[in-house]
């Protein structure tokens, strides 16, 4: 079976685990988790929050320190992220290692679940869309921030250079290619309808266009059980 990025980062050692944590520790993606956190902060102050692919941890950081009432729990894939999340987050939140396509958590067990930039390398989507609705509590709703490829190049061009204005060369050519590749491999508007259809949030949800840290490429995805 090919895969959209999965097994990649199953197997992601270290060192690349670390290269990735450094090349995303720029302004832009800073900014963003601080908007994700502002938002999840409007619609919920306390309960069981769990983020899906929390890679080196700091957006569960974030929340952490804005709404330090929240129990927060994240999930991911790779190993290598969880060792450098543990590094940074100590042992709250409560970290796991494994696919939202089947998780152990119990059924109704989180007030809120988010996801920021993961949801494009799920191998099996409608699974994973359904396991959250299993374990999300009724009446409550699950946040996808995630890339499109419904954008201007133009504008995108433009603000992603002054995002990266004062950092190194390696940096800011690391960091663009990086994006480009996950730009080609993202879904449109359109195909996240269709994913979303074929799942058990079907009845319920909703995509807005949105700018994460002054780039105009995402749109987040409201999924409520």
């Amino acid at each position: 079976m090919e895969t959209r990025g999965e097994k990649s980062f199953i197997k992601m050692q270290l060192i690349p685990a670390r290269i990735y944590d450094w090349l995303t520790d720029v302004k832009g993606v800073n900014e963003a988790f601080i908007k994700i956190s502002n938002i999840i902060s409007g619609k919920l102050i306390d309960g069981r929050l769990l983020e899906i692919g929390f890679g080196p941890g700091r957006l569960l950081e974030e929340l952490r320190n804005l709404v330090p009432q929240l129990e927060l729990h994240g999930l991911d894939i790779s190993a290598s992220m969880l060792k450098i999340a543990y590094k940074r987050l100590g042992t709250k939140p409560e970290l796991r290692l494994g696919s939202i396509e089947k998780s152990n958590y119990s059924d109704d067990f989180f007030d809120c679940i988010v996801c920021s930039c993961s949801f494009y390398n799920w191998d099996n989507p409608v699974e994973g869309l359904n396991e959250m609705y299993r374990i999300l509590k009724p009446g409550q709703t699950a946040f996808l921030f995630e890339t499109t490829r419904d954008f201007d190049p133009e504008l995108l061009g433009i603000n992603l250079q002054n995002n990266l204005v004062g950092y190194g060369q390696t940096q800011r050519i690391l960091s663009t290619v990086f994006l480009k590749k996950q730009l080609k491999m993202t879904y449109s508007t359109a195909e996240f309808n269709e994913l979303i259809l074929q799942s058990k949030f079907k009845d319920n949800y909703n995509i807005v266009r949105d700018v994460l840290g002054s780039l105009p490429i995402y749109v987040r995805i409201e999924l409520t059980k």
